[in-house]
């Protein structure tokens, strides 16, 4: 099947082996994602989860991470095997868990940051100063290695994309159109859910008072 795709051009598909390195590295980059935005503590669940182990205050939007997260791992990929000069635009607001969690994967916050190591306690630091007190913001910071805006929006996103000299050979991911549409149609959606919920709940107590009225008068 591989010399049959060659033959004919068409791009052969990924090794089974490749293929076991990106969904590894993609399960990774979500649980020190999710990590980041829950958790104070125990970062490897070493101990059944305690409340004092989680934040009190959740930031950052977990629904949005493992999509830039997959879109990090694939563009890795084709980085390396193409050697592009590519640029990673990241529109999503609160992903900051996300872009972190890949350059804490690759070794590089580690390096930028050598307090924050990779084992058990820079783990515990990495969660516990996202998004609290004295560590760092919910989104993409200048003080994220890499990072070269402020701020995780949108408009943001699309200012810079369009401000970037574009060669032939520069990739640019807007991953928060596709996003964007997605939480539009959701919210579409809750929106109907919450009319009929309403309807319901108001049949409901129709029904409840008709029988009160029903009970006083056989009483």
């Amino acid at each position: 099947m591989l010399e049959n795709a060659s033959a004919t051009g068409t791009p052969a598909p990924l090794a089974p082996s490749e293929l076991h390195l990106l969904d590894a590295y993609w399960r990774a980059a979500n649980y020190l994602s999710v990590g980041q935005i829950y958790l104070l503590a125990n970062p490897l669940l070493r101990e059944p989860l305690r409340i004092e182990h989680t934040k009190p205050r959740l930031l950052g939007h977990w629904g949005t991470t493992p999509g830039l997260n997959f879109i990090y791992a694939h563009m890795n990929r084709v980085i390396r095997e193409r050697d592009l000069n590519a640029i990673y635009v990241a529109g999503p607001g609160h992903g900051g868990p996300g872009v972190v969690a890949n350059v804490y994967l690759e070794g590089t916050y580690s390096e930028v940051y050598p307090h924050i190591g990779r084992d058990e306690e820079g783990l515990r630091r990495l969660f516990r100063q996202f998004s609290f007190p004295g560590g760092i913001p919910s989104h993409a910071s200048p003080d994220t290695p890499g990072s070269i805006n402020e701020g995780g929006e949108l408009g943001y996103s699309l200012a810079h994309a369009f401000g970037v000299k574009n060669p032939p050979d520069l990739l640019t991911v807007l991953a928060a159109l596709f996003l964007l549409t997605v939480c539009v149609r959701l919210s579409w959606e809750v929106g109907r859910l919450e009319d009929h919920s309403r309807a319901l709940a108001e049949e409901v107590a129709l029904l409840r008072k008709d029988l009160d009225d029903r009970t006083l008068e056989t009483t």
